[in-house]
């Protein structure tokens, strides 16, 4: 027969407790495969604190995971409340409240080498990377008359190309709101003119010689829609890509709720070499919710119950172990069902909405309709988007009044001054503490499977076995 000491349940207790809490076996740095991910988004006016957090705080999860966002007609020429409240790098080119502006948004791994920005707020080039990764990144934001567009579009390319000369290891990202049609697959009831077709061959000849491509397009051979007015459907938003990674795009998609605004968001995936993963941190309890009387009783209940699970034979030490455990679980999980419910209906009304845009393009390219039938799904769908948009701004609403508190810009609001932000802040900045670049004596390692190549050889060498000779002459213990 075989038993169990109550030692091994213990251990085994909270062996499965840690690991269910994401808990890594074997922590260390786990290689896999690069990502990236490039976003391009006409915003319609960040003029609105609470429309600006929320955006921020879904870009700031992409953000998180080395995504680079372009940001159109953002009307934000004072920068200061992004500052306080925006926790990576951030580029602006503003000079209107009213109109215009772009914004490059990327992680604080990248450094910014070299920057330009026009004098209307319609361009920004700038050189951002680290030791592993370097970037040319771009954002235009296309006049509306398209005359004025050829001109805007001779400007950016000639500084692109100047760019491309001075830094030519750098993979370049071109994206934004180009406010034109490329090809007829682009648009939808939607009539073209003579300028706009000189445009299109002028931003087609253009990414001939900088060598870039459309990336939507590398996927997907047609649709793609990112504005609409009533019927009318057209794909002026674009990112353009160095030729020699196109093979590396994983996924482009469209995204209508994405925010409040005409535009729908296009985001390109791409997938590199291996590199290391970094664990998620450490966790950090929410104690907001115990403002909850109700919520603070059933946290204590909770916390009772799983504590009576041990017994008399767990000395004092496994005991207070088990009970911080058993805390940042009970916590975890009423934060996350407290939150799911908002989330998720969010999630769900963005996924109608999506899906209703695209039965509205199916509808307007049908053939095999009457045009009275057609206008009567054109209407119904109408009515249905209308209330859908309507129950998201509602449900946004209700997502910032609920993450307020976190906002790190609070203080700012209210006029207090904290001095616990900026500590926070600086904390934010401090470098990554993977190793990046190593040297051995000449030779130099940069990356993190070369850094890990180059130790191991160090030591490799360090410590092994070399031959010795051995001096057998009669006067060694003569001294």
């Amino acid at each position: 027969m075989f038993f169990i000491s109550s030692a091994i349940m213990l251990s085994l207790t909270i062996y499965l407790t840690l690991l269910a809490q994401g808990i890594e076996r074997q922590p260390g740095p786990v290689s896999k495969r690069s990502t990236l991910s490039i976003l391009t988004y006409n915003c319609n006016g960040l003029g609105d604190p609470k429309k600006l957090k929320r955006l921020l705080l879904k870009l700031n999860v992409l953000v998180n995971k080395g995504c680079i966002v372009f940001l159109q007609e953002t009307h934000i020429v004072d920068t200061k409340y992004l500052e306080m409240i925006w926790k990576h790098n951030f580029l602006s080119n503003c000079v209107k409240t009213n109109s215009a502006g772009v914004i490059i948004l990327y992680n604080k791994q990248y450094d910014l080498v070299h920057k330009y920005a026009d004098r209307e707020g319609r361009q920004l080039v700038a050189v951002i990377g680290n030791d592993e990764r370097k970037f040319i990144v771009v954002n235009a934001y296309f006049p509306n008359d398209h005359k004025q567009g050829v001109t805007f579009a001779e400007q950016m390319y000639t500084k692109v190309l100047e760019v491309q000369a001075e830094y030519p290891d750098h993979i370049t990202f071109c994206a934004g709101d180009m406010n034109v049609c490329l090809s007829s697959n682009d648009s939808l009831n939607r009539i073209g003119s003579q300028n706009e077709d000189l445009l299109s061959d002028v931003i087609r000849n253009n990414n001939k010689v900088a060598e870039l491509s459309d990336a939507y397009r590398s996927v997907h051979a047609a649709d793609g829609y990112t504005w609409k007015h009533g019927i009318i459907y057209s794909r002026l938003d674009y990112i353009f890509v160095l030729n020699s990674i196109i093979s590396k795009i994983t996924s482009a998609s469209i995204d209508w709720a994405f925010e409040s605004s005409d535009h729908a968001s296009l985001k390109i995936d791409f997938t590199f070499e291996e590199e290391p993963l970094r664990g998620p941190g450490i966790v950090k309890v929410n104690t907001k919710i115990l403002d909850d009387p109700f919520v603070v009783l059933q946290i204590g209940k909770e916390i009772e119950e799983m504590m009576s699970q041990t017994d008399d034979s767990w000395d004092p030490h496994s005991r207070l172990e088990f009970l911080k455990v058993v805390i940042r679980l009970v916590f975890s999980l009423k934060v996350s069902e407290m939150r799911k419910v908002v989330n998720v209906e969010i999630s769900e009304t963005e996924e109608e909405l999506n899906q209703f845009e695209d039965l509205k393009i199916t509808a307007l390219s049908g053939t095999d309709i009457s045009q009275e039938e057609m206008n009567t799904r054109i209407e119904a769908i109408d009515k249905a988007v209308t209330s859908l948009k309507s129950k998201l701004v509602k449900l946004r609403k209700k997502f910032s009044d609920t993450m307020a508190f976190v906002s790190r810009a609070k203080w700012f609001e209210y006029g207090e001054k904290s001095n616990k932000f900026f500590l926070n802040l600086n904390k934010s900045r401090q470098n990554q503490k993977l190793i990046k670049k190593i040297r051995n004596d000449e030779k130099v390692f940069v990356g993190q499977d070369q850094v890990s190549k180059g130790i191991t050889e160090f030591y490799r060498e360090l410590y092994s076995s070399q031959p010795t000779e051995q001096n057998n002459e009669d006067n060694f213990y003569k001294n």
